[in-house]
């Protein structure tokens, strides 16, 4: 076997007979997992799952990096630094006549922000032209309930689906 691998194994240097090769030889510097990790200076996000529930204690993230779901008010993701991000479809088409002004509504989301301090930003697509002002108000009402209002131009159609897009944090 020396012979087979004789020039390969001296071409490795002093590599090729240490039990543990320290990171300035291009190592871990370390014998077991842990040992690794902390001679390649890696952190606590090494070893943590990446999707399951995220958790917190003290603004300190102590479950996984992110967390999805979904339920009938819509699907969110969760990440460990404390952002959320919330999205709702609406499917129900609505007929708009001339100018005309619909408030939606209270509507629930799908997750509970820290407080009622997020962004909500909503999108609807019209069936006719685009003779439409859009959605002019979109608000938080508390921490999982936003309201929207759609303001339509002056040709009467129908506005199909509408999105509806929170981000804020979690904690």
């Amino acid at each position: 076997m020396i012979q087979q691998w004789g020039a390969t194994l001296a071409g490795l240097g002093s590599v090729s007979t240490e039990n543990i090769v320290p990171v300035a030889k291009g190592g871990t510097g370390g014998s077991t997992q842990a040992a690794a990790r902390n001679g390649l200076g890696l952190g606590s996000a090494a070893v943590a799952a990446l999707l399951g529930p995220v958790s917190q204690v003290g603004g300190v993230p102590t479950g996984a990096v992110f967390e999805s779901g979904s339920n009938a008010n819509g699907t969110y993701v969760k990440f460990a630094d404390g952002t959320m991000i919330c999205q709702r479809l609406v499917t129900t088409l609505v007929d708009m006549t001339a100018n005309q002004l619909k408030d939606f509504g209270n509507m629930q989301i799908a997750a509970q922000f820290a407080s009622s301090a997020f962004s909500v930003v909503a999108t609807g697509i019209p069936t006719s032209t685009f003779d439409t002002y859009g959605f002019t108000t979109s608000y938080s009402v508390n921490s999982n309930t936003v309201r929207i209002v759609y303001r339509n131009g002056a040709t009467p159609q129908t506005i199909g689906t509408t999105q509806i897009l929170c981000i804020g944090r979690w904690f």
